[in-house]
């Protein structure tokens, strides 16, 4: 193993409770670090980009910060797609400003069947496909759901990156 993304936020409240533990065990074990935020469809853009930045300092020797879009838990609104786009747009241009760099995109299709993923042609995508390599394009590729890591309770999502489609 030689990174790993921890969840450190989910919407504009939830702080992982074990975010800053696992982010300090990954770096003494000489793994390196990524934060990645859960995006919510019920909170303000802007809200959940100080939430993550308040739990997820920017620091220049981690991966860079990721954004994590799916359809899931407890908000059951839909806004219309010029809505969520605008919050996005408050979210990544807030992290992106503090920390210099790009965001990460993880987008799941239960989000793309609904919202367009933000984009750009130097935002780095990390792609799900668990028989395939994925298409050009990729920074991270998620393989699996449930690997297995010496030292971690419980199961693990696997994923390879290409270190070379990262912002520095």
């Amino acid at each position: 193993m030689q990174f790993a993304y921890l969840k450190a936020t989910e919407g504009r409240t939830f702080v992982d409770s074990y975010f800053a533990t696992n982010w300090d065990a990954a770096r003494a074990a000489g793994i390196r670090p990524g934060a990645y935020h859960f995006f919510s469809l019920c909170s303000p853009g802007a809200d959940q980009a100080d939430a993550f930045l308040r739990t997820a300092p920017p620091q220049t020797d981690v991966l860079p910060p990721a954004l994590d879009l799916e359809i899931l838990g407890g908000c059951v609104d839909r806004p219309p797609v010029d809505v969520v786009q605008a919050e996005l747009r408050s979210f990544t241009d807030r992290v992106e400003k503090a920390w210099g760099r790009r965001l990460l995109v993880y987008a799941r299709s239960s989000w793309t069947k609904l919202y367009p993923v933000p984009s750009g042609e130097d935002r780095p995508q990390w792609r799900t496909s668990f028989f395939f390599r994925p298409h050009q394009g990729w920074a991270v590729w998620q393989v699996h759901y449930f690997a297995r890591v010496d030292g971690v309770v419980g199961r693990v999502d696997l994923d390879v990156v290409r270190p070379s489609r990262l912002p520095t």
